[in-house]
């Protein structure tokens, strides 16, 4: 099947988006989806957070706090009195409109058992305000046909839809629940559909929707914004001491007593990268007799680190966080960090000269050159450019 679209990055400078929210959709992420909206503030976008609950609100202001270009809006509901006479009308057109539709593979008029039932009692008893108009996307969460958003926000997501059409505004639909319980006439109202695998592409392929409305998110932590299944370490994705853009290449080092030769090695492979790269050198501390390694280290190894222009230091304690971090994670023997950084999709690498060559094992490069290390590093580099993250997506649809 023909893959999902890959977007060539653009700008979101300027761009106005709508972030309607219910409150199960920030539920069921404990408020990670917050983090596409700051990520999008982040890169000049200005977004309109909204929701019709309470609590929903307060929850977006705590977390989209002191962001300049978030404004988080509580849409409150008003209540609508339909006269008998009025409602019956509204029954009489749905009749009308679905006349000729009947039950598959009865010949019961579908109108019959819907008309009086389904339709007349869900009758809308609520509306809200009309929206703005000068909106360049609206982007909102595709419920789940096993557990249905509150009826006022089944209503505020209606209306968004019906604005969006009036208006001609993109929608984008963001997958937080199994691809599987989409309602189906999601299939048709989104204009894009943003996922998180190629699995949960090919379930609206299959229900024919087109690859060039399908857009699958590559970035660890906007997957993790969409995901209803929490994972502690990647809880840790959302550090935001360190910053690096999708340009740069993060590579974390682990230093070792024994082989400093080889992490100068390494650190001068960096050096050599026809791309940016951005170093965080975890110092192990180490001490033999009156010598520590913090003397060692500011004689034998900060001179070439210097030489990259931007770098980090930190400490071994930190080394979880660093491993979901990075983009790859190098130390010069086999040592437990590099097992966990692979188990989470990272690249990781020994590299050392002196040892035999090993290949590949638990998901890590043993590597003993120079120019394999680099060409490791490139191709390391070419595959986090491929990923999409969800500013990529974004740009590419309002440009």
């Amino acid at each position: 099947m023909k893959p999902a679209k890959k977007p060539v990055p653009k700008s979101v400078v300027g761009k106005r988006i709508l972030f309607p929210l219910a409150r199960i959709d920030v539920e069921a992420t404990q408020g990670r989806v917050f983090g596409l909206a700051a990520r999008l503030a982040s890169k000049g976008a200005h977004v309109d957070v909204m929701s019709h609950h309470e609590d929903t609100v307060e929850r977006a202001k705590k977390r989209l706090a002191n962001l300049e270009n978030v404004r988080v809006i509580h849409n409150t509901s008003r209540p609508v009195h339909w006269t008998p006479q009025r409602r019956d009308d509204i029954v009489r057109a749905f009749i009308k409109d679905n006349m000729d539709l009947r039950i598959p593979g009865t010949d019961m008029p579908y109108w019959k058992s819907a008309a009086f039932d389904d339709f007349r009692g869900h009758v809308s008893a609520h509306t809200f305000d009309p929206l703005a108009k000068d909106y360049d996307l609206i982007m909102l969460p595709i419920p789940s046909m096993d557990e249905s958003p509150a009826l006022e926000a089944d209503v505020l997501v209606s209306n968004c839809f019906f604005h969006a059409k009036e208006n001609s505004i993109p929608v984008l639909g963001l997958q937080i629940y199994p691809a599987l319980q989409s309602p189906r006439i999601y299939y048709r109202l989104l204009n894009h559909i943003l996922v998180r695998s190629e699995v949960e592409a090919d379930v609206y392929r299959r229900g024919g929707v087109p690859s060039e409305r399908l857009y699958v998110l590559g970035d660890d932590r906007d997957c993790y914004c969409l995901n209803a299944i929490e994972d502690v370490y990647k809880n840790l994705l959302f550090d935001e001491k360190i910053k690096v853009e999708k340009n740069e290449l993060f590579i974390v080092i682990t230093n070792h007593s024994r082989y400093r030769a080889q992490v100068i090695e390494t650190i001068k492979a960096i050096a050599k990268l026809p791309f940016p790269a951005v170093v965080c050198f975890v110092k192990v501390q180490f001490e033999v007799r009156d010598l520590h390694e913090d003397q060692i280290f500011d004689e034998l190894i900060k001179p070439h680190l210097d030489k990259l222009g931007k770098y980090y230091m930190s400490d071994i304690t930190a080394i979880g966080k660093l491993s979901m971090l990075c983009d790859v994670s190098i130390a010069t023997t086999y040592v437990t960090p590099l097992l966990f950084a692979a188990q989470y999709g990272k690249g990781a690498v020994v590299y050392n000269p002196i040892r035999a060559h090993a290949g590949r094992q638990d998901g890590i490069e043993f590597i003993t050159r120079e120019d394999a290390l680099r060409h490791h590093l490139t191709a390391e580099y070419a595959r986090k450019q491929a990923r999409a993250n969800v500013i990529d997506i974004v740009g590419e649809i309002v440009s």
